[in-house]
């Protein structure tokens, strides 16, 4: 008789795939994303460093080349694609309070 193999991938908590390529969404603070940073991003292959220019804007995509999944028949691997959300704290201290309030009146 057939065999039949039913075969079910649970998604995974930090990456999608389509095809070769895989997303994630790194989170970043307001200071890193005006004022830029380096920061490690977490791929299938492990941490790598990203650079983060300044004056990054929130749902920017960034390219990690060759950090995807190899593609069929070995040629070569495809991208890992880092959505940034630039994440507003909830509450902040008064001294954050007073320093916010002095950049919003050199603007």
């Amino acid at each position: 008789g057939d065999l039949y193999v039913h075969i079910s991938i649970l998604p995974h908590k930090l990456f999608q795939r389509k095809g070769s390529d895989v997303f994630s969404e790194q989170k970043i603070y307001l200071p890193q994303a005006v004022l830029g940073d380096e920061m490690d991003i977490q791929t299938i292959h492990g941490p790598v460093k990203m650079r983060i220019p300044a004056g990054t804007q929130s749902s920017k995509i960034f390219r990690l080349k060759n950090y995807g999944v190899s593609k069929l028949k070995g040629d070569g691997k495809g991208d890992h694609f880092v959505t940034l959300k630039i994440e507003i704290p909830e509450k902040i201290s008064k001294k954050e309070e007073e320093l916010y309030h002095q950049l919003a009146n050199q603007r």
